[in-house]
Parts: C-alpha cells; structure tokens; sequence
C-alpha cells in the first residue's frame, strides 16, 4: 500500500478497536471553515475544534507504544494491525485520565493494517462515532489524536491539525503530522467522527497515512471473529531507510512554488491562502521580529524586547560575529549581553531606538487545540498549526552527536522489502549505489536466505546484519521469477540517516541543534525550519502566546511561555547593570 509514497510504518505494540455508534448528525461544516480567508473564518474553526476536542480525547486510549480509539460503549477499540500483530494477545489499555484496563486482541486485516481490540473489563466506556470514507474530500479539515510514549501516563492525549489530500480506497493522506506512537490513534472529521486510523508516513510532511475507516466497516465481521488474514503490507517496525532526498526539507518558499501537478495541490493547511488569513494576526508581532546573522549567515530569529534595542534570541546557534536585520531594514552590529542555557536564551544588544518590542499575551497560556501562527520576518505566517498539549516539560534526552571518526558497527545492504507469505522477502526498493544493487539484486527478487538464515520478514533480515560489521562477505539464496540465484553481497556501513536518533526516523527535519531539555514548553505543530527559530508565536487574537525555540520533533516545534521569557530577560540586564557597575 501507498509503496511510492516510502510508506514506513509507526512503531507500537498493543491495541484497541472500534463498532459503529448511531448519533445525531452534527450541522454541515460552513464553507469558511474549510477554506478560512480571514480570522474570523478562522476564528469559527478554532471554536469547532474546541467544541470536539472534549468530546474525542476521553475515548483515545493507549496501547503499550501505540494508540487506539474506543468505538462503543462496551470497549470495543480500533488498532492497526502492526500494532495488535495476532488475535487473542492480551493488552492493557490506558485513558487518558489514568484508568487502565485489560483487553483482548481481535483480528487483524494485515494487507491493509487494520486491527481490532476488545476490553474485557466491564464499561460503560468513554467512546466515539464512527463516520464513513465516502464523503472525506481533500482539503477537508482533519484532526489526529495519539498517545505517544514520550507522554506522560495520565496526561491528555496530544492533537494535531490538518487537511485531507488524497484518499483511496484503503488509505487517506493528510497533513496532519503523526509519528512512532500514534499508530492505531484516530483521525477525525471536525464532527467527532472517526475517518481513518493513523497506520505509517512517508519522509515528508505531506505523507501522513491513516487507514479509512470504510476498511473496519466493510471487514467487521472477520476483525470481530477475531480472524487475522493477509501478508504484511506497511512493515512492523521502524522505517525503511529513506534515501537522503526523501528527507530533505523544502522551506515552505520552496513549497510555494510548486503548483498543482507538483508537490502542493492547494489543499495543505499551510498553503498561501491560509497563511494569509493569518496575515492580520502576525502583523503587530513581525514589527517585533529581527532576523539574526551569525557571520553574515541568516541562522535564526530574534524578538524585540525592548524600544532600545534588547533582543530575546537562540543562545545555542551564536558565535562569531553577531548582526541583526531589523524590521526597517537597517542591518546593526550587536552585542551579547548575557545567556540563560537553560532555556537556550541570549538576550541581544543593538544601537537603535524607536523599536517595536513584542506584546505578550498575559495570563493563562491558550488551551490544547489553539490554532496558531509562527511568524516570519516580513510580515508573513511562514507556518501554521495548533497548541498540541498543555505546557509541560518533554522528557526526550538529547543525544551527542555522532562522532565522524568511529566506523558504523552494523553493516549496510541497501534496500527495503515486503514479507511474501511462506516465501521471503520480497525488495521493493534498492538504494542506488548501495551493497544490494552492487551484488545484482533487483526490485521484484525474493530473498529466501541471507547467509544460512532464512529471511521472512524485515525484521529477520534486520537481525542478520546486526550481527555483521561493514566489509562482512555474505551469501543470499534469491528467487527471481522460477530461477534460483546464489549472490553474494559486501555489507556496507549504514549511511548517516540510518545512525540517526529512533525519534528522528520519521522524517519532519532538520531539527534544531538544541532540541529538548527544556524545564517547561508549550508544544505546537507547525512546521518550522530551524532558520525561522527564536520568532514570535501567536494565536488567531493576534496574542503572542510564545517564543519558538526549537524545531523538536516531526510532530513538534517547542515554544518558551511569555513569563518565563520574561523573566530570563529581566535577569540577564540586571547581571548586566552589574557587570557595568563593577567594571567601573
């Protein structure tokens, strides 16, 4: 399914399923929802999102790595198969409040991704409508729920935000960023009803896969009698690896450019019309944004704080010789007046008067489900998305790079495959130039045997090579059409991308250099180029509710709260004051 897309499927484990549930049809979505022109427009969708977002969260539950969506009063839960993997498993659900409950595995449609759960506690149990595939057309807004491991136990499930842009029969495509962990979570209409269930991804960020909902109807019965039928289609397990352009991350410039026919269709939530809509909110805020030069190269943002020229920005990216564009265009020198590294904030000096420093909204943060603008320094939404969790501290570790002068340990083949029932694995895709292609292989072979190892499945084959460092000489027992081939393969080492961290194989990057460790962050979905760090965050009132300081995750850029960027701010001038005073 979806191969040309690079499918990968989402990493999990446990499961959860679903049954049609009858209730009143809530009224049509107004034209201006779909295609917001203004922020009143988007204003009406902010709401409906607030209005559903209640009534979705309690039934997304948590499957050991994966998610799932309860579907009926008496615990029946929608899963993917790679999750539920075989019938009769027993699993622990999680609620987002904390309950947990025992549950069951039902069947699974492997060819497809689709599983069913049962809880075999006694409910009454939170749950959500089922809706239909028919219907779903792109550029309808959609939303993602999931319960990725990197959250609390106990904490509300994270939301996201996006449009529909293609559908088929077994898949719809969205914008709507998921990642390991969501696998099984559901993907909503703007009515609450569930429209796919989130399967796999592609590298880029217009490749989020879910399976339609219209596959559990038309299959119920089987998944129900707890039948697992079908070879494998998207892989258990983390991604194949991606070729380095699968990865690359236009900016939305680049985005822009492109026409139907190309990359954008006009359906994407980031697409000029929306970002224009937005255009009225950001504009007090891009009065407040500087673009930072590190040795005249643009590298991040900055946010006026202050008339005479105190400017809040990344601490992490300076060095060498520090400018600032400012918004009337003058490019001043500026100097370093303290750094918080905590929060990876410096607080900038320029020689200029008559600046317009940021507002920042005052009191509570917004609430999860807030749509909302990162904003660009000429006046644009270079970005737009939704608050995705409350403010809380991310317990991802940020790891060390990796050190250039240690050879990769694990050899390198070069190529991804599908488990053919009883036969192999069958290659889909080879890496130009890689060991595979170098010892003959072909898309369309079967590999029956690696070594004296006999490969079903892309985890077998994974296996294999973890035994073996670069250079390794193997055998392969191959099928090609009713010939039987012996090759021979020289492992390779694992290109950068295949070494990098587990929670970077999803695609979505490049992320920032300082990425997490944060003590607290208001998370949210836009997708935002590192370069476009340190920049105003603000919401459909024009607030500005946020700093971006990191390009995190596939699924998250991360924002310091106004009080604590104001509290760095007020510290480092007054060590500064200091500084001068006992200079003197």
């Amino acid at each position: 399914m979806s191969r040309h897309l690079a499918a990968l499927c989402l990493v999990l484990t446990v499961v959860a399923l679903a049954q049609p549930a009858s209730r009143a049809a809530a009224p049509p979505i107004s034209q201006e929802i779909i295609l917001p022109r203004n922020l009143d427009d988007l204003r009406a969708l902010d709401a409906r999102v607030q209005r559903v977002l209640s009534k979705i969260s309690p039934a997304t539950v948590g499957l050991g790595g994966g998610s799932g969506v309860v579907v009926s009063k008496d615990g029946l839960v929608l899963t993917v198969a790679h999750v539920g993997q075989k019938a009769g498993r027993d699993v622990t659900v999680i609620f987002p409040d904390g309950r947990r409950a025992k549950g069951k595995t039902l069947g699974n449609y492997r060819g497809v991704d689709a599983g069913l759960v049962k809880l075999s506690d006694k409910g009454p149990w939170p749950y959500v409508e089922m809706g239909k595939s028919t219907g779903v057309k792109p550029g309808q807004w959609c939303l993602a729920l999931g319960y990725p491991v990197s959250f609390s136990k106990g904490m509300k499930p994270p939301v996201r935000i996006g449009r529909v842009l293609r559908q088929s029969a077994t898949t719809v495509v969205s914008d709507c960023p998921i990642m390991g962990g969501d696998s099984g979570g559901p993907f909503f209409d703007l009515d609450g009803r569930v429209i796919g269930v989130h399967s796999r991804v592609s590298g880029s960020m217009l490749g989020n896969m879910h399976v339609t909902i219209d596959v559990y109807h038309m299959n119920w019965k089987r998944l129900m009698a707890g039948e697992d039928w079908g070879s494998a289609g998207p892989t258990k397990g983390r991604r194949p690896n991606p070729s380095p352009a699968a990865l690359e991350f236009p900016t939305f410039e680049v985005f822009l450019q492109q026409r139907p026919g190309g990359r954008l269709t006009g359906f994407e939530r980031n697409h000029e019309t929306i970002r224009s809509a937005f255009r009225e909110a950001v504009t007090p805020a891009s009065k407040s944004t500087v673009r930072i030069l590190v040795d005249e190269k643009a590298v991040m943002l900055g946010t006026v704080v202050s008339a005479d020229g105190l400017i809040v920005t990344k601490a992490s990216l300076l060095g060498g010789k520090v400018t600032c564009k400012l918004p009337d265009g003058k490019v001043a020198l500026a100097r370093v007046v303290g750094q918080d590294k905590e929060l990876d904030l410096a607080l900038l000096k320029v020689e200029a008067k008559g600046l317009q420093p940021v507002r920042w909204r005052a009191g509570d943060p917004p609430v999860q489900g807030s749509l909302v603008a990162s904003v660009g320094e000429d006046g644009s939404a270079v970005a737009i998305g939704m608050i995705t969790a409350e403010p809380r501290q991310f317990r991802v570790q940020q790891r060390p790079k990796a050190d250039p002068t240690r050879g990769a340990q694990r050899g390198y083949l070069g190529m991804n495959g599908q488990p053919i029932e009883k036969r192999g694995l069958k290659v889909d895709r080879l890496t130009p130039g890689a060991p595979a292609e170098k010892a003959g292989l072909k898309v369309g072979d079967v590999i029956k045997k690696v070594g004296d190892q006999a490969v079903g499945s892309t985890e077998q084959l994974i296996s294999v090579l973890m035994k073996h460092k670069p250079g390794d000489r193997l055998a392969l027992a191959v099928q090609r059409g009713e010939k039987e081939l012996a090759l021979t393969v020289t492992l390779g080492k694992p290109p950068e991308e295949t070494t990098r961290p587990p929670y970077d194989r999803w695609g979505g990057g490049p992320f920032s250099e300082r990425r997490f460790g944060f003590p607290k962050v208001l998370a949210h979905d836009t997708v935002l180029s590192p370069r476009d760090c340190g920049g105003p965050l603000v919401d459909t009132r024009g607030q500005v509710v946020g700093l971006n300081i990191s390009r995190s995750l596939r699924i998250s850029t991360y924002a310091l709260l106004p009080a604590d960027v104001e509290r760095v701010v007020k510290t480092l001038v007054a060590a500064g004051e200091r500084k001068k005073e006992n200079g003197k």
